[in-house]
């Protein structure tokens, strides 16, 4: 079925059109949703917070002579002196977070998959060519990066004194992100817009700066430690917590797995609320084939996979 199908499809078409979300596009995504809440009706809170995001003022990679295609992921100016340090992307950023490297997502061949992004001078290469980087006698790489700040937000909708539910999705992306995750945007906002009767004891928490930040050493997930901060009581409060990221690509999952919690909902009190939190989300492996890159469009996604989250998310808040 085309997605034309579901509602409100034209508003997610035109959400994932915006590209990359991040800074001054993120706040074009997040006029976007108040926007769309306003005019249907449903009030809202913004939790405005201070962040800080990279300007890259240039970024290069070079092999014998030859330009070779890349995209940042260094929070570090620096030289990449040679290719001895090639690192798979799927290995945890965290593992390498303060060196120096040449990243690809062996998942996602044809395009330049920004997965992770490190404390130091760092570019991601489309898989395609590792064969390249491997055999050139001569690889040089620069990035020239400077931190900028940032003023980013959460919109919080529903019941924000005693909630029995918390529901988060965050609204930034890499790249032009349908699956992660413009699809988990698009069911929490029509969940607040669709099923109101859920606004008593539901608290939707549309998160911002969800992808990268300065925060050392884990850079993401800076909104929903934002929220944390100001909001930590109700997380105390609420009976249950849940979080829908990357989904419409396959059928919904549940996950309650802590390793996969405390990855995409990194708060610092994480540990105290890991046996009443879950994921609903898609398929990790088929994410991963187009993840953070210009490769996660709107064809990713399934009209009936996007019922599908979205039936699920509101049978677990009623």
């Amino acid at each position: 079925m085309s997605l034309l199908s579901i509602p409100y499809a034209s508003w997610l078409a035109d959400f994932v059109a915006l590209g990359h979300r991040q800074g001054g596009v993120e706040v074009q995504g997040r006029k976007m949703i108040e926007s769309f809440l306003l005019r249907s009706g449903v009030d809202f809170l913004v939790q405005e917070f201070n962040t800080r995001l990279p300007r890259y003022d240039h970024v290069s990679l070079v092999a014998d002579g030859a330009v070779v295609p890349c995209l940042p992921t260094g929070l570090r100016s620096g030289e990449i002196p040679n290719q001895y340090h090639l690192l798979s992307s799927l290995i945890s950023s965290q593992k390498n977070i303060d060196d120096t490297n040449i990243n690809f997502n062996p998942r996602c061949p044809g395009a330049i998959s920004q997965a992770n992004f490190y404390f130091a001078p760092s570019v991601a290469v489309d898989a395609l060519d590792i064969p390249t980087l491997v055999q050139a006698k001569e690889v040089n790489g620069i990035v020239e990066v400077v931190p900028v700040d940032h003023v980013s937000a959460n919109i919080l909708v529903g019941n924000t004194i005693d909630p029995e539910y918390i529901v988060f999705t965050h609204y930034d992306s890499i790249g032009p992100g349908a699956i992660d995750n413009a699809s988990g945007t698009y069911t929490v906002v029509r969940a607040c817009v669709d099923a109101r009767e859920t606004l008593s004891n539901t608290l939707y928490v549309i998160g911002g700066n969800e992808e990268l930040s300065y925060d050392y050493p884990v850079y993401w997930g800076r909104g929903y430690r934002a929220f944390e901060e100001e909001y930590g009581e109700l997380l105390e409060k609420a009976k249950r917590m849940l979080i829908v990221d990357s989904v419409g690509n396959t059928k919904t999952t549940i996950h309650d797995d802590p390793r996969l919690l405390k990855l995409g909902f990194p708060i610092r009190s994480m540990d105290k609320y890991l046996q009443k939190t879950a994921f609903l989300m898609g398929d990790f492996d088929n994410l991963m084939q187009v993840y953070q890159s210009s490769a996660d469009t709107l064809d990713r996604l399934s009209s009936s996979y996007v019922d599908d989250v979205y039936n699920a998310l509101i049978g677990a808040v009623k």
